[in-house]
């Protein structure tokens, strides 16, 4: 991962100054890419200190309750997927992310990574 897919990635986020990145729809070592926190704040936000956006696929967010069974319901993802670092949820319900104080904690981070993005 370090050596073969990482390098490219952090030419075109980081090196390239993308506004945003979409989050995948596969698993690394059993964690959901939208739900990663090690990928998502760990190493796009604080190793590299990259300050764009993350986004979701309408899709990629739902497949981490229902494809993944990493998250049982609707509140519990979003709130998997906000504290991970995901920015924007498409595909769930918008009270979802209402229903978990974890909102009202990431709401700043997610508007302010969009208003970068512009």
């Amino acid at each position: 991962l370090m050596d073969t897919y990482l390098p490219a990635f952090h030419a075109c986020a980081v090196r390239a100054g993308a506004k945003a990145v979409m989050c995948s729809y596969n698993k690394l070592n059993g964690i959901p890419a939208c739900a990663h926190e090690g990928l998502l704040t760990g190493m796009l936000r604080q190793k590299w200190g990259w300050h764009g956006a993350v986004v979701s696929d309408c899709g990629a967010v739902e497949q981490t309750m229902h494809t993944h069974r990493f998250t049982t319901n609707e509140p519990e993802t979003a709130a998997a997927v906000l504290r991970a670092g995901t920015d924007l949820l498409c595909g769930l319900a918008p009270e979802a992310a209402h229903q978990d104080s974890v909102f009202e904690r990431h709401l700043p981070r997610a508007a302010a990574a969009h208003v970068r993005g512009l």
